[in-house]
């Protein structure tokens, strides 16, 4: 399974993601996938944000969260099609 995020996607999403919460859940980004519908969301308890996924093929129910600390550091690669 890939799914993908641009970096300012994943900008965006961290502004609504909790930063200093005991709710660990809330402090990264949620991705939602089943069959083709896929979802990016993050929130802190109070306000929502939500990217909707766009999704080659069909994959199985599956949801995860990353956390905020790993978004942070990651490091963004960037492809370009030659």
């Amino acid at each position: 399974m890939k799914i993908e995020l641009t970096a300012a996607q994943v900008g965006v999403l961290l502004q609504f993601a909790a930063k200093n919460d005991i709710r660990a859940y809330l402090k990264g980004i949620c991705i939602q996938v089943e069959g083709r519908k896929g979802f990016a969301i993050a929130t802190d308890g109070a306000i929502l944000g939500v990217f909707r996924l766009h999704l080659p093929e069909p994959l199985e129910k599956t949801e995860v969260i990353i956390p905020r600390d790993i978004l942070e550091n990651a490091k963004c690669t960037a492809t370009s099609a030659n």
